[in-house]
């Protein structure tokens, strides 16, 4: 095929390679060209194909010399290439007058995710069943659901990945598949290779040489807290810093929508909050964030609407408030004598989800030597559908008690109550085997989509492990 006919984004990701690697060489140095083939593992010819083409742009030296009686080439950069690697991009990558695609500067329409009556399958177990969803400009949505639910497959389908088996998928009105189509997207996908050898400093810049108007490398890596790893290999960081920097990448292009899958996975508690903080404000600036987790708080914490997904469906759909109230089940909180513990365990209709001595609780109450008449008093949680029937009860069988509480269902509590007819893994996605783990579905022509390593699906998981007969699911 002839280099121009090449997908010009595809074409731009192998060149700008070639350009973070050579930055990383001192003024008047030079490599010579079997070392850089080595350093980049690319075959010989597309190599000599970038560097010519940087040569033409003034970019690169290209010196051939013998050593004693062998023909050597050594590639140098020159003193007065271009300041931006982004001019070095395709003109086909850079379409003339388009304005840049930033969070801040987007336009209110369409809506930016438009998902009808999709239906994807994984040989006989169908991984979404006719499912619908409409993503505004702006929103900040939280996708729920037990592992196999869906989630990853309907983010792949979005950001173009995967095509469905039925059903229509628009990204800004256009065809997730078409490179145009996906300009305005960053993703995070559950694991992302990143090159071992090249900086973190070097993999932004390289990255960010594919849009029109990144950020800075220091006000992204300022962002997400990980400016003092600028000059570090991405091989020597920990598991949570590569997890801090893909995400970061996500939106060193100021994307209009933003989706990331099981970001904070892998991160301590400090890192998981300047994480959340970076992506709100990245919400307040205008942009579309939509984002699956395993931790409910961070969906507490960020989501402005929860979608819950399982067994293939949309199983509820609005504000986190709106998901509790599909939940009946209320909290009543309550202070008894260890006595009185029996007679409300034995109260109809309620289960005791909780029981903490009073004694244990961080209070200042005993801190004195005064002996306190009801440090062996009993906090008690329920779960009871009928809160005002609970309370009637406990006055009804003469339970003593203080310090009630009536609170709504929690998100977990709903989560369970609407994903649990049906059995799932609750192992999280660290602990499942690597061949259990997600990967992109193979175009084609045998590439991985992106550049991104090949691994397993939570959905393609469960196709693999179905069983043969259907009275057995």
């Amino acid at each position: 095929m002839p280099d121009d006919e090449l997908d010009p984004v595809i074409h731009a990701q192998a060149r700008l390679r070639v350009v973070a690697t050579l930055a990383a060489l001192g003024e008047g140095d030079r490599i010579a060209f079997p070392r850089l083939r080595r350093l980049l593992d690319m075959t010989a010819g597309n190599l000599s194909t970038h560097l010519r083409r940087l040569e033409e742009a003034d970019y690169v030296t290209i010196t051939k010399t013998y050593e004693g009686r062998s023909p050597a080439t050594y590639v140098a950069l020159t003193t007065h290439r271009p300041a931006r690697v982004r001019s070095l991009l395709p003109p086909a990558a850079r379409p003339a007058g388009e304005r840049p695609m930033t969070a801040s500067g987007t336009s209110r329409g369409a809506p930016v995710v438009e998902v009808e009556h999709v239906t994807r399958r994984f040989g006989d177990v169908v991984a979404l069943d006719d499912v619908s969803l409409s993503v505004p400009e702006g929103e900040l949505l939280g996708l729920l659901g037990p592992n196999g639910a869906g989630k990853t497959t309907l983010l792949s389908l979005v950001s173009g990945l995967r095509k469905p088996d039925a059903g229509t998928v628009r990204l800004f009105g256009g065809d997730p598949r078409a490179a145009a189509s996906r300009l305005a997207l960053g993703t995070t996908p559950q694991e992302t290779g990143l090159p071992p050898t090249l900086r973190v400093s070097e993999v932004v810049a390289l990255v960010a040489g594919h849009y029109p108007d990144p950020m800075s490398t220091d006000e992204l890596l300022t962002r997400f807290g990980i400016t003092e790893l600028a000059r570090r290999q991405t091989g020597g960081l920990s598991g949570g810093q590569k997890r801090r920097l893909a995400v970061a990448l996500a939106l060193v292009g100021r994307p209009r929508l933003v989706l990331l899958d099981e970001p904070t996975t892998g991160l301590d508690v400090e890192a998981r909050h300047v994480l959340w903080q970076a992506l709100r404000d990245y919400h307040a600036d205008g942009a579309t964030v939509v984002l699956t987790s395993h931790y409910l708080e961070e969906i507490e914490a960020l989501a402005r609407r929860v979608v819950v997904v399982g067994h293939g469906r949309v199983l509820a759909d609005g504000g986190i408030d709106d998901v509790l109230s599909l939940v009946a089940r209320r909290r009543v909180l309550l202070t008894v004598p260890p006595a009185a513990r029996l007679a409300v365990e034995a109260l109809p209709d309620v289960e005791v989800v909780e029981a903490q001595p009073v004694g244990s609780r961080a209070s200042g109450e005993l801190a004195s030597s005064r002996v306190d008449a009801h440090a062996d008093d009993v906090r008690l949680t329920l779960l009871a559908a009928d809160a005002d029937a609970v309370v009637r009860g406990l006055v009804g069988a003469a339970i003593p008690f203080r310090g009630l509480e009536v609170r709504g269902a929690s998100l977990e509590e709903a989560f369970l109550a609407l994903t649990s007819d049906g059995p799932h893994d609750e192992r999280p996605h660290d602990e499942r085997p690597h061949e259990e783990r997600p990967h992109e579905e193979r175009p084609q022509d045998g590439r991985a989509p992106h550049g991104h390593p090949q691994h397993g699906t939570d959905d393609e998981r469960a196709a693999r492990l179905a069983p043969a007969h259907e009275g057995e699911r």
